[in-house]
């Protein structure tokens, strides 16, 4: 077996009601098993949340759990229920600030230190490390990378299988296109870490089941789905749901329907074909509520 810790920050602050703000709603998260195995043991989640505080230095992003997307059913089991309890802790959080940044002395691919709290299953972390933050014309990007231990944050790994677990985990969070936010936001701190662990067995599993191929669990308004993530959001996480709404808002790589529940689009070029005002039913993943847009997220989205 091996295991991979994955970390991905997201932290809900109180900003300062007049600082400049940056957001994304599609940060890369990815991970590798540290050992050697049949199959890679591997994922992906694009979907990370994050919003930066040019004046503070503040960093704050977001991902869930049931966003990483496996090549294997197993892992992806093991990695919700066995390790990460995802269902209790659908999400990690951190709470960091960059040290003396300056957006207008920004250097090409600059190195800034980086210090923060990291919880993880309700266990707290001090962290230090440095991102390397650069500036295009699509926005800002920064990558960071630290290590970490599985025992630090209470994670138990059975005894069969912990020589084949890398002792200190290496963590790496990119995000990616950070715009101008077109809004202030007040919000309180969290931040994102993610493990997978597997046996070997896992490897003669199929791959997981697309939301495209699994019936919907939901199939209704968009605005009755969110009243009932309201009443029960836990039940909900990792369901496929159909939801038929109006398109409020589109964007690179999602959209937003009735202004509360964004869908994200793994084939990109769909969205060419959708206008703002239009009613559509979309079909994807709930991977969760999205505490800082406030704002219920689909993955792996299809036009139905």
């Amino acid at each position: 077996m091996a295991l991979r810790i994955i970390f991905i920050v997201f932290v809900l602050l109180s900003f300062p009601a007049n600082g400049q703000k940056f957001f994304t709603r599609s940060g890369i998260t990815e991970f590798k098993a540290s050992e050697k195995a049949f199959e890679p043991i591997e994922a992906i989640n694009e979907s990370t949340t994050a919003i930066m505080d040019l004046d503070s230095g503040i960093i704050v992003s977001q991902v869930f759990m049931a966003g990483f997307q496996f090549k294997n059913a197993l892992m992806q089991e093991h990695f919700n229920e066995n390790y990460m309890e995802s269902n209790g802790y659908p999400k990690a959080t951190f709470k960091g600030k960059l040290d003396n940044f300056s957006l207008d002395n920004l250097k090409l691919n600059e190195s800034i230190p980086l210090s923060g709290m990291l919880t993880i299953k309700g266990v707290e972390k001090k962290i230090q490390t440095t991102v390397s933050i650069s500036q295009d014309q699509n926005g800002l990007s920064m990558t960071g990378t630290f290590s970490v231990k599985p025992e630090d944050f209470n994670i138990k790994i059975p005894v069969i299988v912990q020589e084949k677990i890398a002792d200190i985990v290496k963590l790496t969070s990119i995000i990616n296109s950070l715009k101008k936010s077109k809004f202030v936001l007040m919000v309180m701190g969290v931040v994102l870490i993610t493990i997978v662990g597997f046996s070997t067995y896992g490897y003669l599993f199929s791959a997981p089941t697309k939301p495209a191929d699994t019936a919907p669990e939901f199939m209704g308004p968009a605005q009755e789905f969110s009243y009932l993530v309201t009443d029960d959001l836990a039940y909900w996480v990792n369901k496929v749901v159909q939801l038929t709404g109006e398109v409020s808002e589109v964007t690179e790589d999602g959209i937003l329907i009735n202004g509360t529940i964004y869908c994200q689009f793994d084939d990109h070029t769909i969205l060419k074909t959708i206008t703002k005002n239009q009613r559509l039913t979309i079909k994807g993943k709930m991977v969760g509520f999205d505490e800082l847009l406030m704002e219920i997220k689909l993955s792996q989205c299809i036009i139905q």
